[in-house]
Parts: structure tokens; C-alpha cells; sequence
């Protein structure tokens, strides 16, 4: 299969955060990839912007309207023939100048899905996001970063894109099916990206809650009470959390 690693980076009106992460590809150090921008009829500059660049590496870009980041993902996909998808959205940025040199040295046949960690920054903390799949952590959350996951393109014609029908948790809806296909999968314990860790309203954080539990059903079916149980306990959780933040607890 051909290697050849492909950065899909969608973005909307964020040109600063496009700039960044413009700037962290362009310094590194193996300069051999593919560099696909999807723009969704932004109005800020960014179409400008992009069309004054000229770097080392391949490069191009659209715009047009989309539907939501997953659906300009998808877009971004349909675009890679062969190879590997990396997705670095605007304002995501490589961790440092051998990110790209560190996936590709990890790239092979055997694994069609690659899991790096991440580093998740805000003004008050940093974590490190990025653990072995199981089925607790799988079913109850998130476990790893989209920004971290290196898929051979040949995974999105076997199993499909992102659907649409999970505007919060595509990602997770689609690791899922990949899971449950026993796709083969690699962790690297190396960061190579970092992304901005925004705090999460209540109201996303209960619908996020739901649309993982809708997903798990789906894909694993009502037989299996393991994700019924998780998604009361998040629920609850999710009270407890929104409680604590009434009161200034937390």
C-alpha cells in the first residue's frame, strides 16, 4: 500500500487558528505529504490567505458549503485515493518539528489505524490524551483524539465515512464500527499534535452523553447492556458536574 501521508484540515471563518497551523507544518522537518484544506465558504480572508501560500510540500485547497465539520471531513476524504489520512483541524497544531517525520516512521501494511497521543492544552491545565482501546474505556468515552489518529484511506471505502447523524461524536460512531470489524490497530505512546482543550457546556455535555449512547447501541445492538448501564452512571455524572458548577465547586 502506498504510504503516503495526507493532512486534511477543515476550517470556517478561523484564519488566525489556520495560520498556526499552517505555520507548524511548514517547519517540518520531512517535508514529503499531502496538505488538504476544506473551507467552508469562509469570509474572513482565509480563501486569500490560502491562495498567496507556496509551500514545500503538496498542497491544495476548497471551498465550498458544507454541512458541519464531519461533513467537510468527509469532503476532505473523498479527496485521498491512497495512503494515510491525518485530520489537523484549524487551530491544531504539531507538537513539534518531527510530527510528521514520527508517523510516517510508524506507518506500515499490517495496521490500518494508528493512535498517537495528543496533548490537550488550556490556559489551566495540560493532558496527555491517548490510551489503548478496551471496551469500557471505548463505550463510555472518547478515549482517543481525532488529531492523533492516523487512518489507511482504504478503512473510510470499507466502512464509510463519518455519518452525519452524530454532529458531536461522528468520530467515536465510526472508531465503533472500525472496533467491531476487528480493523488493526497500533498505539504509539508519542505525542504528535496538540489541540486547545475548550470547556464543554452542560447542555453539549448531555447531548455528547447521548449520542454515544445511541452510537454503542447501534453498532453493538440491544443485547448488550454494558452501554446502558455507562450511559445511566455519565448521566449522573453530568448532574453532579453541572451541580457543582451551580454552586462554584468546581
Amino acid at each position: 500500500m502506498n504510504q503516503m501521508l495526507n493532512v486534511i484540515t477543515v476550517c470556517k471563518n478561523d484564519l488566525e487558528n489556520l495560520k498556526m497551523t499552517y505555520e507548524s507544518l511548514n517547519s517540518q522537518s520531512d517535508q514529503e505529504f499531502s496538505w488538504i484544506v476544506i473551507d467552508s465558504l469562509s469570509s474572513d480572508g482565509t480563501v486569500e490567505y490560502l491562495s498567496s501560500l507556496d509551500p514545500k510540500f503538496n498542497f491544495n485547497f476548497y471551498s465550498e458549503k458544507d454541512k458541519g465539520i464531519y461533513d467537510g471531513m468527509n469532503k476532505g476524504i473523498s479527496k485521498v485515493h491512497e495512503g494515510f489520512i491525518w485530520f489537523l483541524n484549524s487551530g491544531d497544531i504539531c507538537i513539534d518539528s518531527s510530527s510528521i517525520s514520527k508517523i510516517k516512521q510508524s506507518l506500515d501494511i499490517e495496521n490500518e489505524l494508528i493512535i498517537f497521543q495528543v496533548l490537550a492544552a488550556s490556559r489551566v491545565r495540560k493532558k496527555l490524551i491517548g490510551s489503548s482501546l478496551s471496551p469500557y474505556n471505548v463505550l463510555s468515552n472518547m478515549p482517543v483524539c481525532h488529531q492523533g489518529m492516523i487512518y489507511s484511506s482504504r478503512l473510510f471505502k470499507s466502512f464509510g465515512n463519518y455519518s452525519l447523524n452524530y454532529s458531536i461524536t461522528a468520530d467515536h460512531y465510526h472508531l465503533l464500527h472500525l472496533i467491531k470489524g476487528r480493523v488493526k490497530i497500533r498505539s504509539v505512546d508519542l505525542p504528535i499534535a496538540v489541540f486547545a482543550l475548550d470547556g464543554v457546556s452542560n447542555k453539549r455535555m448531555l447531548k455528547s452523553t447521548k449520542q454515544l449512547y445511541l452510537g454503542s447501541k447501534k453498532v453493538f445492538g440491544d443485547t448488550w447492556f454494558l452501554p446502558d448501564l455507562i450511559y445511566i452512571w455519565k448521566v449522573i455524572k453530568c448532574f453532579i458536574v453541572m451541580g457543582l458548577k451551580k454552586f462554584n465547586l468546581r
